[in-house]
């Protein structure tokens, strides 16, 4: 039975070869095209696929070339060799590569025609390049479409003309921007320990470090601006929080607006050996150093990341999350954080007078007795006395005042506390100006130019004034 159906399938191929040749010389198109018989033709390149070593798209400028069997280390085989450094999406480029040696050609129209034009192939809309490794090189050139959403095409060097399925029209549309992702590195606010951002504003270090203050028993762990003050200052967590979602949101993720083909980040005309902006931040996962250089044109500059080639095109409105960063916004505004728990007193000097609170915890843990100069304060007035203490909060910072650390302070507030490592903790107003004092922390106004509004300062120094007036007169 077998032998039976193998002889009568002969004659049937036979003929419907015949049929073909046929309808060529005369023509007319195939029969079998309307029956659904048409015999499938082989695709253009007929090599093992993964011999194909470069493939371009010259009607686009997109140009694929696959790695070297000794890049053993490479996690993809395709780059982009005008950027080898750019990271591809790479899905897509599989896509691109698999239609590109996929392509097929449905029927053939005309084996010599003596007019291209009518094909659209005396000037091709598309010219696609294969090049096996160690072969020659491979050419399709793609024409007008048809009425049946296919197109003409043909290889260059032979004179046949065909049709072409749908995958021609994809790789007519494929430019080299589709297949690069310009998707720059992210981070978590959450996690980062250390930030550094340069721009026109300076610069500014904040790391997560151990940090010494009054409001602890001990040694605390706090972010810290270590840059551009003297000595460490303590950060504002919700301020900072603030600050990285923004800088992550402008300048991490998909925010690129493409690549510079041919560019590396070395060339000098970048700008960016010397990058006007800068921003580095560590978290759990590593490092993210973008640098950005000179205006890439009149909306954008070029960015890259440390130490790698590619060169992105950054918009202006995304650099400027850099340029509107000032180190004050991240400083906890509180002049002075005191756990009281651990106060045993407080002395101040006020317009050349000298007054001393000490803390009574013997009997009553949960209830101090505050004295002033012995005599015990009310309790309305003990309230008062902290909240103007806890309510003193920085305003702005300067460059610093040089005069302002010649001058004796207008107050001076020295907390005496049950806490060996830190037993004494200090804070001066010095006069700056009409409207503001400079805050002296830690003995020098230098380590931390902060600036504080006067009449704060002027009501605490009132209040104490007044208490001791009480005391005296009891």
């Amino acid at each position: 039975m077998p032998g039976r159906w193998v002889r009568l399938a002969a004659p049937a191929a036979v003929i419907a070869v015949l049929v073909a040749g046929y309808a060529l010389l005369s023509g007319r198109e195939p029969a079998g095209e309307e029956a659904g018989t048409e015999p499938v033709l082989p695709p253009f390149f007929t090599g093992d696929p993964q011999a194909v070593a470069s493939i371009a798209l010259h009607h686009t400028g997109l140009k694929l070339q696959r790695r070297s069997i000794l890049e053993t280390d490479a996690a993809f085989d395709w780059i982009y060799p005008a950027a080898p450094g750019a990271p591809l999406r790479e899905s897509q480029v599989l896509q691109v590569v698999e239609a590109a040696i996929g392509l097929r050609p449905l029927r053939v129209i005309a084996e010599e025609p003596a007019d291209l034009s009518a094909y659209g192939l005396d000037a091709p809309h598309g010219r696609i390049d294969l090049v096996p490794a160690g072969g020659e090189r491979l050419t399709v050139l793609l024409g007008s479409p048809t009425a049946t959403e296919t197109r003409y095409a043909m290889v260059e060097g032979r004179p046949a003309v065909f049709t072409v399925s749908g995958d021609a029209a994809y790789l007519l549309s494929r430019e080299p921007a589709e297949l690069i992702d310009a998707a720059l590195p992210t981070f978590e606010p959450v996690l980062v320990r250390r930030l550094r951002v340069r721009g026109r504003r300076g610069e500014l270090h904040v790391r997560f470090d151990a940090f010494h203050d009054a409001s602890q028993a001990a040694e605390r762990a706090a972010y810290v601006l270590t840059a551009p003050y003297a000595a460490p200052v303590l950060v504002d967590d919700t301020a900072l929080r603030a600050v990285l979602a923004r800088l992550r949101e402008d300048l991490t993720g998909d925010v690129a607006d493409g690549i510079v083909a041919e560019a590396a980040a070395d060339d000098p005309a970048l700008g960016l050996s010397e990058p006007a902006f800068e921003m580095e931040v560590e978290d759990a996962g590593g490092i993210y150093h973008l640098l950005i250089g000179a205006p890439a044109g009149a909306n954008h500059r070029y960015a890259a990341l440390a130490g790698r080639p590619t060169v992105y095109r950054l918009g202006h409105s995304r650099v400027a999350a850099l340029n509107r960063l000032r180190p004050f916004d991240l400083v906890a505004r509180a002049a002075a954080q005191v756990d009281y728990d651990l106060v045993r007193a407080v002395e101040f000097t006020a317009r050349g007078d000298s007054y001393r609170v000490t803390v009574d915890r013997e009997g009553n843990a949960r209830s101090p007795v505050y004295r002033l100069d012995r005599t015990p304060l009310a309790a309305v007035d003990v309230a008062e006395l902290l909240e103007r203490l806890n309510g003193l909060r920085i305003d702005g910072d300067s460059a610093g005042d040089a005069q302002a650390a010649g001058r004796p302070p207008v107050l001076e507030i020295t907390w005496r506390l049950a806490k060996p490592e830190l037993p004494v903790w200090s804070i001066g107003f010095l006069p700056h100006d009409g409207d503001f004092y400079v805050v002296r922390r830690g003995g020098s106004a230098a380590a931390a130019p902060f600036l504080i509004d006067r009449r704060e300062v002027d009501a605490l120094v009132d209040l104490i004034v007044r208490l001791a007036g009480v005391t005296e007169s009891g």
